[in-house]
């Protein structure tokens, strides 16, 4: 863990209530839920939390999107959910679930907008954009495969 990653940790949701409920209930929602919640996590309650907290940003995104194309259109959203993805799995999240963190996703939107910037400051055409930013995907994932492998030997 970098740095930077060490402090956003340091300062953010981890130190929550809600965050070291969602922390140390990382099986809310998986198979582990009896686990989480005979150790005392109300798991109904974290998981209404966080199903309350990701529908506010996405309406919060929804916002953001909508001052900066001056229009509310129903597929204006369309063909994000590649980089999203992207910036997700690059910034630590495991592909099967249940690990990573929040700095990191933050730390991969960072990588993937300066990468973005970059290939359309040298005027790379969009499908080649397409083709990078599955390059580090798939980068990203082989790499969490092998540590996955790694960690069970």
């Amino acid at each position: 863990m970098g740095k930077l990653e060490k402090e956003m940790d340091a300062r953010g949701w981890d130190y929550t209530i809600v965050g070291c409920d969602n922390n140390a209930g990382t099986q809310v929602g998986q198979v582990e839920i009896e686990a989480a919640r005979l150790s005392g996590i109300r798991t109904g309650r974290v998981k209404y939390l966080v199903f309350a907290l990701s529908g506010f940003f996405a309406g919060l995104a929804g916002l953001v999107l909508l001052s900066r194309v001056n229009s509310g259109m129903g597929n204006a959203g369309l063909g994000y959910e590649f980089k999203v993805i992207t910036c997700v799995v690059l910034g630590g999240v495991s592909v099967s679930g249940g690990s990573g963190r929040m700095s990191g996703v933050v730390a991969g939107t960072f990588i993937i907008s300066a990468l973005n910037n970059g290939m359309v400051l040298i005027n790379l055409n969009s499908w080649v954009q397409n083709i990078v930013l599955g390059i580090v995907l798939v980068l990203a994932v082989g790499f969490d495969c092998y540590q996955k492998k790694r960690q069970a030997n």
